[in-house]
């Protein structure tokens, strides 16, 4: 089984955050009133009671698996609240890929284990498996999208606190090769043959992975699985449809032996009109040669149902871990809290380019005014995550298998879809 790989990422040092405490006032006790009939009373300095002791921070671990300056802004964001709530929190940078195997050593020998963890639905499932998270707080899910619920939803409990949205896929277009991005597919395909000429092509993507596909699929009213997660289901009129949509694009891609390392190489350079990428790659795009011409718009919607193109995203949680108890507890669900409040999601969202795990904070000035989080947030209530499940993951494996076939002859769609369901099957009895 393939599961969702993580991006490499560099480990920056851990930095110490300052705890600080406010001193309390010392109470004193003055002497009693005096009276014109009563002996005028001898004078004396107040008792002074001794200085009540500041409690000392409670100390608390959070694992965080994130890079660079997202690091830098968790750990800002945990410096600020243990500041203001008298907890001393550490923040230790860990890599996702190997979260799981630190978690297990850290237990062995008993020193340096987490009370939280910042980490995604990748993580999530794998701690989850060897049972080491407990269930969070009951949450409305009217306030949360839906992506964020599925990601960590298994047995009927939520086992993450949702906070972020990330890796979304968007419509990224030439604006000297295109006036304005199409919204519907049947655009999209008019579109990419219309500005196909000599050596400019339409429309480039990466045909062969299962996060461009899936979009598609939802759009068609498709889904990977059965509502409970457990079995795949790819040989459906749905997934047959996504395969067509995905050959008439094609089409107005440049032709393979055109590109080196990519085959989003030639709209970096300038030479396609439109591309079907994420937000991952945004940062390399604008370093290229289209940087000055580079329009970002949401995934068009299929124009056969009228259903957006439902990008599928990561998601970043807090996890509890199941040990956690008591006094530790209790402040680790206060953080929680502190991170579900919808000013706070909405500010992550920002510094993070991300979108909020809160409905509430989709709509918030700080994401409106910026045309990319914009485009973020329109896509958030449409999009689809991982659950932990065996089944989600073993469809996802085969359509990452088998999708070559698709640019590598004439295979009918009806038969890859097929292929995709037999391996997904073999996939769950393994």
């Amino acid at each position: 089984m393939v599961c969702w790989p993580p991006p490499p990422s560099a480990t920056p040092p851990p930095t110490d955050v300052p705890a600080t405490s406010t001193a309390l006032p010392v109470p004193t006790l003055e002497s009693p009133p005096t009276t014109a009939n009563q002996p005028t009373a001898v004078s004396a300095n107040p008792l002074t009671l001794p200085p009540t002791p500041t409690p000392e921070p409670l100390p608390l671990t959070l694992w965080v698996a994130e890079e660079g300056a997202a690091f830098e802004r968790v750990q800002q964001l945990a410096a600020e609240y243990g500041a203001a709530s008298n907890l001393a929190i550490a923040v230790v940078p860990k890599r996702a890929a190997a979260l799981r195997a630190d978690l297990l050593a850290a237990q062995l020998i008993g020193v340096g284990l987490p009370d939280m963890i910042w980490a995604d639905q990748d993580v999530l499932a794998e701690l989850l498996i060897d049972g080491q998270l407990q269930p969070t707080a009951t949450l409305d899910p009217a306030q949360v999208v839906s992506a964020a619920l599925t990601g960590a939803t298994a047995d009927g409990h939520l086992w993450g606190v949702p906070l972020l949205l990330d890796n979304f896929l968007l419509l990224l277009y030439n604006r000297q090769l295109i006036g304005q991005p199409p919204t519907n597919s049947d655009d999209l395909i008019i579109a990419s043959r219309g500005t196909q000429q000599g050596n400019r092509f339409g429309i480039a993507a990466n045909w062969t992975a299962a996060r461009w596909a899936v979009p598609w699929l939802a759009g068609f009213g498709g889904a990977l699985t059965t509502p409970d997660g457990n079995q795949p289901t790819l040989n459906t009129p749905q997934m047959i449809s996504t395969l067509n949509l995905l050959r008439e694009l094609q089409r107005a891609a440049p032709p393979a032996e055109t590109t080196t390392t990519s085959p989003l190489e030639p709209f970096a350079a300038g030479n396609v009109a439109m591309a079907l990428d994420g937000t991952w790659a945004l940062s390399v795009y604008q370093q290229a040669p289209v940087a000055p011409d580079l329009g970002v718009a949401p995934l068009p919607r299929v124009s056969a149902t009228g259903q957006p193109a439902a990008t599928l995203v990561d998601v970043t949680y807090l996890l509890l871990p199941a040990t956690l108890e008591g006094e530790l507890l209790a402040a680790v669900q206060g953080f929680a809290a502190y991170l579900s409040m919808p000013p706070i999601q909405a500010q992550l969202a920002r510094d993070l380019q991300r979108a909020p795990a809160l409905r509430a904070s989709l709509t918030d000035q700080l994401l409106t005014d910026d045309p990319l989080l914009m485009a973020l947030a329109t896509q958030a209530e449409a999009a689809i995550s991982v659950p932990p499940t065996r089944g989600t993951r073993c469809a996802l494996a085969a359509i990452d298998t088998q999708l070559p076939l698709l640019t590598e002859g004439q295979m009918p769609a009806e038969e890859i879809a097929t292929v995709m369901q037999r391996q997904a099957d073999g996939c769950i009895t393994q």
